[in-house]
């Protein structure tokens, strides 16, 4: 990564002064950010992301960088998918996607409790629970997101309440294919069940195995591109009651992961169909004790 010099530092934060520059080529701005993407040689490609989402960052090693957020909490992310990784940090602790407004009675009430992260991705939502003093089980397909998760992990001394396997989750054991995706980062990856030659054959562990693990089970995280439906359609009720709460992203038509949480019993929030509800409309929030 080449240094951002001085020079341009201070230029880039005089045009943000400028109100109008700040509206068009600002944190919100497409045109500025269609700009850095498109020109990633730019030096103020990487500054730009850093600085909006890092109180402070530095050069960790010649693949990655070290950022501090506000919270305290220390994320690793690669030079090489530098607007994903931050992306996703920025998605989990600013935005908070997986512990908004929808998820605070939860959150308060975590501490101590078992949290399974399925798609745990650079480590962001182990390390998010983990500061809170929830005992995290993830689960990370990936080998290249894996060692950044496990890195991530102890970057925050979170290793003894923390843990992150090499293996993905689905609705039954086995060897897969897992597909790149090769537009964004390794982390946006999915498993292809049905064998296809194409990608790298992974360890699946299924759903139910999982849950068999624990007696009880707070909260579980779902973000695994797509392999949410199978889960919780294949999945029996009296392995889904294990769990006191659900929060997930879907992809596709939520439908029938709705009718299945309310088949098994659960208050059933999706993004799409109530706006007030305090989530991103292609994420859904089921708990028992709403």
């Amino acid at each position: 990564m080449k240094n951002i010099t001085k020079l341009e530092g201070i230029l880039y934060g005089l045009a943000m002064r400028i109100p109008i520059a700040n509206k068009f080529f600002g944190r919100n701005g497409r045109i500025f950010t269609h700009f850095i993407t498109l020109y990633s040689k730019n030096p103020l490609y990487y500054y730009y992301f850093l600085k909006h989402i890092f109180i402070s960052h530095s050069k960790y090693d010649k693949d990655t960088i070290l950022g501090t957020l506000n919270t305290g909490a220390k994320l690793l992310v690669r030079k090489k998918y530098i607007y994903s990784d931050t992306h996703i940090v920025n998605e989990t602790f600013m935005q908070r996607l997986y512990g908004g407004r929808a998820l605070s009675s939860v959150l308060e009430n975590i501490k101590d409790k078992i949290v399974i992260d399925i798609g745990a991705n650079i480590g962001d939502t182990a390390v998010f629970y983990g500061m809170m003093g929830a005992r995290v089980y993830a689960y990370e397909p990936d080998i290249d997101c894996f060692e950044l998760a496990k890195r991530n992990i102890a970057i925050n001394n979170l290793s003894k309440n923390a843990h992150v396997y090499n293996m993905g989750v689905g609705h039954k054991d086995g060897k897969f294919k897992l597909i790149f995706d090769a537009q964004h980062s390794p982390g946006g990856s999915r498993v292809d069940f049905s064998n296809s030659e194409d990608g790298n054959s992974i360890n699946i562990i299924s759903f139910a195995k999982v849950l068999n693990n624990f007696k009880t089970i707070y909260l579980v995280k779902l973000d695994c591109e797509g392999c949410e439906f199978n889960i919780i359609e294949s999945a029996l009720c009296s392995d889904i009651t294990k769990v006191e709460n659900y929060v997930m992203e879907f992809h596709g038509d939520p439908q029938k992961i709705i009718d299945k949480f309310k088949e098994c019993g659960y208050h059933v929030v999706c993004g799409a169909d109530d706006p007030s509800a305090g989530l991103p409309k292609e994420f859904i929030f089921a708990s028992k004790n709403s």
